[in-house]
């Protein structure tokens, strides 16, 4: 039995991507095999992810981690989310425990801002020594991250039998003064299956549009602004604006605030559709993100644009991790955009012009798991 945790449930693509991602990779591998989806949300996990009849979803890790809020760290290390846990935990820890294989798999949800969230890897530390599954943890973005947290990660990574991260940052905060080699660096879990259904978007069509996927987030006065600039300025708004909502949200009110004054025609696109039918990007439009996974899927598509971080250092590393690897895009600031003076028709390779190398590092990875 394979037991999988993922933060799924909560409609953000860039988590359902992820989640997706694994579920057919494992689905497929192992037909016959019974997976556990253990992730924060199962009722609504389960709706957008159940193809497969050997998926059970559950949400065990996530319910020890949530009695974690407003706790301090020691009551996390010291497993007071086991002692004070409900009874009707406990059927779901003996099922772990009963796993092969405990896989966590990626995003950003282990870090300073979530730190409630250590209580899962605590957790896996414990019933490791107990049941002696083999434990992973790949694709994990865990930055920023404090000095002192650093050191309780470097203790509880240890008994991970492997340990895979997509950032540089987050590599080296573990990885230093090691000499493990299953401290690994690849490149963000949906790689793994994105490729394969952006195929129809590299297809040349119509004229390139300019596409916006934004949050306010920290910078909630400056987003706006930015926007109906970028509207005005862009020659592909000409062309048509679009606007998916990859978390309904912190996305949607912004989507419609840019709608209603913007005086340009400007398609919403909501998040239910991308679900359905995916991000509504071609090779030939040009991209404004703030998202991480709207930046990724951008550059699989062959576009080419512009990402801007909302919260530092948060996404700065995010985003600069996929420029780093090759996306084409350009990491800007929004206070001092060159609206007149960019090169908006500038030729850029993106991550669709390196679609084996890309999964060639990750497939290094998934091979040495499962073999």
């Amino acid at each position: 039995m394979i037991y999988l945790i993922c933060h799924s449930g909560f409609l953000n693509f860039g988590d359902e991507l992820i989640a997706s991602t694994w579920i057919n990779f494992l689905t497929k591998k192992y037909p016959g095999e019974k997976i556990y989806v253990d992730t924060c949300m199962p009722g609504v996990a389960s709706l957008l992810h159940s193809s497969s009849g050997n998926l059970i979803f559950t949400d065990t890790v996530w319910r020890l981690a949530s009695s974690c809020l407003g706790r301090d760290m020691d009551f996390i290390l010291s497993a007071g989310f086991l002692r004070d846990a409900e009874p009707n935990v406990e059927f779901g820890i003996e099922q772990l425990k009963r796993a092969e294989i405990v896989h966590l798999v990626g995003g950003g949800y282990i870090t300073d801002y979530h730190y409630p969230n250590y209580a899962i890897l605590r957790l896996l530390s414990i019933l490791k020594k107990e049941a002696n599954f083999k434990l992973f943890a790949t694709g994990l973005g865990i930055e920023p991250l404090s000095r002192e947290n650093r050191t309780i990660l470097r203790a509880i990574f240890k008994d991970f039998d492997a340990i895979d991260f997509r950032d540089k940052e987050s590599y080296a905060a573990i990885s230093s003064g090691s000499t493990n080699p299953n401290i690994t660096m690849s490149v963000d879990d949906a790689f793994l299956g994105v490729f394969e259904s952006s195929e129809e978007s590299l297809l040349e069509g119509s004229r390139g549009k300019l596409v916006i996927i934004a949050q306010q987030d920290e910078v909630r006065d400056l987003v706006l602004p930015f926007l109906l600039n970028l509207i005005q300025s862009c020659p592909f708004a000409s062309n048509g604006v679009i606007i998916p909502v990859l978390d309904k949200g912190a996305d949607l009110a912004l989507a419609k605030q840019v709608r209603s004054l913007s005086g340009a025609s400007v398609e919403i696109v909501d998040h239910i559709d991308l679900f359905r039918r995916g991000l509504p990007i071609g090779r030939a439009d040009f991209v404004f993100t703030t998202r991480f996974h709207g930046h990724l899927m951008a550059s699989v598509s062959g576009a080419h644009g512009i990402c801007a971080s909302v919260r530092l250092p948060y996404y700065d590393i995010k985003h600069r991790s996929l420029v780093d690897l090759g996306s084409g895009f350009d990491l800007i600031g929004m206070h001092d955009f060159p609206f007149e003076d960019y090169d908006w028709q500038k030729k850029i390779s993106s991550f669709a012009d390196k679609r084996e190398e890309i999964l060639e590092s990750k497939m290094k990875i998934v091979d040495k798991l499962y073999t």
